[in-house]
């Protein structure tokens, strides 16, 4: 039986009331004080906290990461890493380190709210009636 293999992927909690997830290109250049990062590298998920990130975004990627490690069947462990304060391995996993970009260079939260809000629409043949 061959061992599961997982791909390393950064994923970044944004948002305000509404706290999306997306996948973020694995670098440093990606952090931002502003946010919450998952970044999964297998058995190993880090949580990085920014410093001026939100109780609901925390909260969101804390909740990621127990749903991570749930998946993996508890085996993956699970390390809160904050900005400022990060460890040798976390860095070794983003390659390359560098200067974090400040909250306002991570873009507003309201904005990337209403960047991938659902959208009504309705679809109708010629004549206006289907």
């Amino acid at each position: 039986v061959e061992a599961t293999k997982y791909e390393k992927r950064l994923l970044q909690c944004k948002g305000g009331r509404t706290v999306r997830v997306s996948q973020v290109p694995l670098t440093y250049e990606s952090l931002n004080s502003g946010d919450v990062f998952i970044l999964d590298d297998g058995l190993m998920i880090y949580q990085w906290n920014g410093s001026k990130s939100s109780p609901m975004e925390k909260n969101k990627g804390a909740t990621l990461c127990r749903a991570m490690d749930d998946e993996r069947g508890g085996k993956a462990e699970v390390e809160v890493e904050e900005d400022g304060g990060e460890s040798k391995e976390f860095k070794e996993c983003l390659r390359s380190w560098g200067e974090i970009k400040s909250k306002e260079d991570g873009g507003c939260d309201k904005e990337y709210a209403n960047l991938n809000k659902p959208k009504l629409m309705k679809l109708s043949d010629a004549s206006g009636k289907m």
